[in-house]
């Protein structure tokens, strides 16, 4: 969709992102094709120290937990979904070992993630965070049960963390500000300035009636101009539609499913674990950000592809994939 769109600045930036993103894909592949689980594992501590370092920098610079940190570059929804991975990790470790430690650092997750005002990290780490329990026994192992002490433990852990959070004045401000900055519309909405908060009803409603005005190939790669003048749907299926047409979101949907039902049917653990990671960015881009922002989403199926792809995965069907 590069040769009919109109060549904008904004296009040869698109252009360039996936250019990149491809680049990014043949190397990693190549490279970590044979120990892909090791990458895996390294992502996940990687984002757990990060998520981590991030509290710890708010704590001492601030004095208590923020939603962002522009002194480190770190803006509310780039916060938001590190800390939202951050959960996931501390969740997915929680159920391998059954080790309640792994939780503590939720509840300071959690409260960076409410005061980032992000509410498609939040549905995102929703979504994901069902899936990853709904794959429990495959994360847990096959031959293993999660123990009844450990989930009582967690669950009181959260009962004790939300009333503490209730019973202070901070904690409830906390709260009342997250509600009343993403649920009660006020005039910045309405405005170019305030596209953040912005109804996402209007943007999708405009970029929808983009793609059926180019329906078949789209009208070209960074060429879409929304009503508040933003130079992308904030949708990631809206974005390949936009710009590829009918034939771009087939293409997205085609390359969504494949991985997808090939983890699934794997009941790998670190691929499972991946899968749902690269549900959270999925959800969290299709309510904001573009073809970049949800790069980690390519990265983590690709992963989950590797781990199915090592000789002894057990597929669905019982069959092992040859030595």
């Amino acid at each position: 969709s590069w040769i009919w769109s109109d060549r904008s600045d904004f296009a040869s930036q698109q252009l360039y992102e996936l250019t990149l993103l491809l680049g990014t894909f043949v190397v990693s592949s190549t490279i970590f094709r044979r120990q892909p689980r090791r990458l895996v594992l390294l992502l996940f501590a990687v984002f757990g120290l990060l998520a981590l370092g991030f509290c710890a920098l708010s704590l001492v610079l601030l004095g208590g937990m923020s939603g962002a940190l522009s002194v480190v570059g770190a803006g509310g929804i780039g916060s938001a979904r590190l800390l939202g991975v951050g959960v996931l990790v501390s969740l997915f470790w929680f159920l391998r070992t059954q080790r309640v430690r792994f939780l503590l650092p939720v509840p300071l997750f959690l409260a960076g993630m409410m005061l980032s005002g992000s509410r498609a990290s939040i549905l995102a780490l929703a979504v994901s965070g069902l899936a990853l329990w709904l794959s429990r026994k495959w994360i847990v192992g096959p031959e293993q049960r999660l123990s009844a002490l450990p989930v009582i433990i967690a669950v009181a852990t959260g009962v004790v963390t939300l009333a503490v959070i209730l019973a202070t004045q901070i904690g409830r401000q906390m709260v009342t500000n997250f509600l009343l900055s993403n649920f009660v519309a006020d005039s910045a909405s309405a405005s170019g300035a305030g596209l953040y908060l912005a109804d996402r009803n209007v943007i999708f409603g405009a970029a929808l009636t983009e793609f059926r005005d180019h329906l078949v190939a789209g009208s070209g790669l960074g060429t879409y101009l929304g009503p508040f003048g933003e130079l992308y749907p904030h949708n990631l299926a809206l974005n390949f539609a936009v710009d590829g047409g009918v034939l771009g979101l087939i293409g997205f949907l085609v390359v969504l499913y494949w991985p997808m039902q090939r983890i699934v049917r794997s009941r790998d653990s670190l691929a499972l674990g991946a899968l749902v990671t690269g549900l959270f960015f999925l959800v969290a881009s299709l309510f904001a950000g573009t073809y970049y922002d949800a790069r980690f989403l390519w990265v983590f199926l690709m992963l989950g592809m590797l781990c199915v792809d090592q000789p002894g995965v057990k597929l669905r069907d019982n069959k092992m994939l040859p030595e």
